[in-house]
């Protein structure tokens, strides 16, 4: 039964898209930017370039990277979460595997999907497997700092956010909660927004919930929308509508696909939301994928969010996801049309 449950969120993942740490702290955000509002439209889109400065082929050994679902810079290494293998590996610059962190099962220090990780000080990563409901720490050394439970399902983010850890995914409770914050010693915060709302039950099969923090704010994304959400505590502050210049928005079919294969295989021909990105405590990223025909290669792209500046920035189609972006530099951890993993690293340029 677990590994069923294990089948259904990654082909749940797969169809949606797949997930991203404790933040480099600059001034906070001008208060005027999260003023309260309904709906509000940045003014201008101007253009990001993400020029590729580094592409290394990670050497993975006897158990390859098959699910590289988030990524993370930490003591120097590049550590790639891998949702099918159930571990984390880390590579050092050079693309050479150092250590592997956790193995499947329900354990302690094991996992039925890691869906996502962050980094906790210098000392520590945090690992989010939402089918055994835990968020785990460890140390560099691969050994189980804590455990503690979650109350989601189907969380799929995680990030720190002034100390807490920050879970992006519809809570359980009644009502359907879209972000929870727990202390680091597993005391829960709170499950903030939501309800959630769904139009179809095609939306209610590939819909997932991400969280990011900017600032002292938690901006909120869900998989079939580009509106953005921000909340400051319990309360909802504002509400931005991002890449709206190349956006198509989901157009439910009518009837609905009649078995979950064919949602999702529907579903990847959509522009959905496949990563939201914390950048520093004014910025943040929302990526989008597409896969405009079954068989064909899918479509990446971020609109990458000012709040300070009231700005909006595009980058243009690229043919990997962007899974972590810091200051100016962006990296994405993909697997190859021969099979081989690789580690591409981006300069941010914002025109």
């Amino acid at each position: 039964m677990i590994q069923l449950r294990k089948v259904v969120v990654v082909s749940w993942l797969v169809s949606v898209g797949c997930a991203r740490d404790s933040q480099p702290q600059e001034s906070p955000p001008q208060r005027q930017s999260a003023s309260k509002q309904s709906n509000s439209d940045l003014p201008d889109t101007a253009f990001a370039e993400l020029g590729q400065i580094a592409d290394i082929i990670l050497h993975d050994g006897a158990s390859p990277v098959a699910f590289p679902i988030d990524v993370d810079l930490w003591q120097g290494h590049i550590v790639v979460t891998d949702g099918s293998q159930d571990n984390l590996k880390r590579f050092d610059r050079a693309g050479n595997l150092v250590g592997v962190i956790g193995a499947s099962g329900s354990g302690p220090g094991e996992f039925r999907f890691p869906a996502a990780s962050t980094v906790v000080g210098d000392s520590a990563i945090a690992v989010l497997d939402p089918i055994n409901q835990r968020i785990t720490t460890f140390s560099a050394s691969g050994a189980v700092l804590s455990t503690i439970r979650i109350n989601s399902p189907r969380a799929i983010s995680l990030h720190l956010f002034r100390g807490d850890f920050l879970v992006g995914g519809e809570t359980a409770e009644a009502g359907g909660r879209m972000f929870m914050r727990y202390a680091t010693d597993g005391t829960p915060r709170g499950s903030f927004g939501g309800p959630v709302v769904v139009r179809s039950r095609i939306e209610r099969s590939v819909m997932s919930v991400r969280a990011a923090p900017v600032g002292d704010l938690v901006a909120i994304a869900t998989t079939t929308s580009n509106r953005i959400t921000l909340f400051r505590g319990q309360e909802q502050v504002r509400t931005i509508e991002v890449a709206r210049a190349w956006y198509e928005p989901w157009e439910f079919p009518t009837p609905e696909p009649r078995t979950q294969q064919e949602s999702r295989a529907w579903s990847r021909t959509q522009m959905w939301v496949d990563a939201l990105l914390p950048i520093d405590s004014i910025r943040f990223a929302t990526c989008f994928t597409q896969q405009k025909q079954p068989g064909q290669s899918a479509m990446f792209r971020c609109a990458i969010v000012d709040l300070a500046r009231e700005r909006e920035w595009s980058s243009q189609a690229l043919p990997v996801p962007i899974q972590l972006i810091r200051s100016d530099t962006a990296y994405s951890v993909s697997i190859d049309n021969n099979g081989r993993t690789r580690l591409r690293i981006f300069h941010l340029q914002l025109n």
